[in-house]
């Protein structure tokens, strides 16, 4: 294709305007006409003036009519009128995203990069149509002024709910806008909820998001705004987050999200009337750039963080200083009940602080600190959460918490955790002394559900303990176990021992031991024992990175005298 493009710079080579008039070879398989459509496209996109745009529109027409009339799947073929519309919307919307990937970035992005964009977009979408029949946002004759009940996207229509999130994804102009918000902007205070993720908004068009808002005022109660300024330029982008958030001022917005977007302690701050607003409840900042500066922003902004009960951070570059700015905003929301602050560099010293401001409250349901750094910091964790008897949900995974931190979860988990539903401690190098414990704890767990130990140290010997303490009525309500990739690995007496523990669950779902070194004879023991008291072998998961070939070395290191587990215990395992 670059090469085609680029042509004209090679001696005696046709120009560009030639080869467009030249008239290429029509194929009539699918594969080629695509083709043949893509290499046309691309030669047209050099150009992007009107006469070229008019041409592409007219030969990407006549080779989606020639795919639709080949169609041999059953579904009807494409009408005129439905292809015309389907091939304008295409091109409106891969030119939209092309021009505007061309001034996101300081000083010119590279013309190739939008020509690229604009191909993609186009060619991907027009195969879309040819292989389904028509192209979100669009109408097919038949439909055309009787389909009332169905959105943009093609879903159902639900009162009061206006939701753009798809997987096709673009840039939408103020005209486009409009179509998009119709139903809102001739309606008045009957939204009450509103998702706008993965369209891409200008000045323009984000005027058209404020108008349709503040015609909704009295009833919005729950606006997603995340992923809606992906690729403009900076200055832009904190414009439209002004116009938009600010059109909020007045309503009830208990629910709000800002994920997904570059926002930084500017973009924080350019949403100040949305976090100002004094009736959220759940706030979702994921994948946003929360640095220490952006969670001093959050602190300062958030006016009644008494009313917060949910907050999600993930992926973010919060840090120990932020983390402590977050903190600041915990201390302040008795009421919080879900907390997730992951993927976000959190450390010992923030973790301590965290900790230390859960020791304020005492209705958390569920905590999600996975993917940090605490280490010793768990242990102050495990007893903050001593006053959190209502605890469902708690994941600590990939956080170096090790035995010691083991240790400290069990004190935590045998003080009247009657509701903990799961507990996520996969990556934290548990080995069977960490596991003695925790497993007693967990055996006294009657709700718990779902226990995740994957990638720790529990080898065999710690997958007995672990099965002599889950086995029979203890841990009842179990439904799901993942004692995947251990290192030293669970071989075929670990593998019977859980599975003979898991199969005495009556609703037990599904068992994880893949990236483990359990030969053969062991997996069809583990087989046959599911199959003779659950009935057949489903709940087991995948072995396909099973290292069956490994396990001798590691036989030998099978730890015999275990005084938690009996004779009698052992024997029923058939060891």
């Amino acid at each position: 294709v670059r090469d085609q493009m680029h042509s004209r710079s090679r001696p005696g080579a046709p120009s560009v305007r030639d080869q467009m008039h030249r008239g290429w070879s029509r194929h009539t398989d699918e594969v080629g006409l695509v083709g043949s459509w893509w290499h046309r496209l691309t030669i047209m996109a050099d150009v992007l003036a009107a006469v070229e745009r008019e041409s592409l529109v007219r030969r990407a027409s006549e080779g989606l009519a020639a795919l639709s009339f080949s169609r041999e799947d059953g579904n009807r073929r494409l009408e005129d009128k439905e292809i015309q519309s389907i091939v304008h919307t295409v091109e409106n919307r891969a030119y939209a995203a092309a021009s505007a990937a061309a001034t996101t970035t300081t000083g010119a992005r590279e013309r190739q990069e939008s020509i690229d964009l604009y191909v993609k977009m186009a060619a991907g979408m027009v195969l879309t149509a040819a292989k389904q029949g028509g192209i979100a946002g669009t109408q097919t004759a038949r439909e055309a002024g009787q389909n009332r009940t169905r959105t943009d996207q093609g879903s159902p229509i639900r009162p009061g709910v206006l939701d753009l999130h798809s997987d096709d994804r673009y840039f939408v102009d103020r005209q486009r806008a409009e179509e998009l918000l119709d139903r809102m902007l001739r309606e008045e205070n009957t939204f009450h909820t509103v998702r706008l993720s993965t369209k891409g908004f200008g000045e323009a068009s984000a005027v058209v998001v404020a108008q349709a808002f503040q015609k909704h005022i009295q009833t919005l109660q729950r606006v997603d705004i995340s992923d809606i300024i992906s690729g403009r330029h900076q200055q832009e982008a904190l414009k439209v987050l002004e116009i938009v958030t600010m059109a909020l001022e007045g309503a009830s917005v208990k629910v709000l999200n800002l994920s997904d977007q570059a926002l930084g302690e500017t973009g924080i701050r350019a949403c100040a009337t949305a976090l100002q607003n004094p009736n959220i409840e759940e706030l979702y900042l994921e994948n946003i750039g929360c640095s220490h500066d952006a969670c001093i922003a959050l602190r300062e902004l958030l006016a009644a963080p008494e009313k917060l009960k949910k907050l999600q951070l993930h992926n973010n570059m919060t840090g120990d200083e932020g983390a402590t700015e977050l903190a600041a905003i915990i201390r302040r929301a008795p009421n919080l009940e879900h907390l997730r602050i992951t993927s976000s560099r959190v450390g010992e010293e923030g973790g301590q602080e965290i900790a230390q401001a859960l020791m304020g409250s005492c209705k958390l349901k569920a905590l999600d600190l996975q993917d940090n750094l605490l280490g010793e910091a768990t242990a102050h964790l495990a007893n903050a959460l001593l006053s959190h008897p209502d605890l469902e949900v708690l994941n600590l995974s990939y956080n170096c918490m090790e035995d010691e931190g083991a240790d400290a979860l069990a004190t935590c988990l045998q003080t009247g955790k009657d509701r903990l539903r799961e507990l996520h401690v996969a990556g934290n190098d548990i080995s069977e002394d960490g596991i003695r414990n925790l497993a007693v704890a967990l055996g006294k767990a009657p709700a718990l559900q779902m226990l995740n130990f994957a990638e720790n140290a529990l080898g065999d010997s710690g997958s007995l303990i672990l099965s002599s303490q889950l086995f029979g009525e203890r841990c009842r309500s179990l439904t799901h176990l993942d004692i995947s990739s251990q290192d030293p690995p669970v071989t075929k007496y670990g593998a019977i021992a859980v599975t003979r523990c898991v199969a005495s669950k009556e609703r037990f779902e599904l068992l994880e031991m893949n990236g483990n070194c359990i030969q053969a004879e062991g997996i069809e023991l583990a087989r046959e024992l599911l199959i003779q008291s659950l009935g057949n072998d489903k709940c087991l998961g995948s072995l396909s990175e099973n290292e069956a070939s490994d396990a001798e070395e590691w036989e030998d290191r099978v730890v015999h005298d275990i005084s938690d587990i009996t004779d009698a215990f052992l024997q029923n395992f058939r060891i």
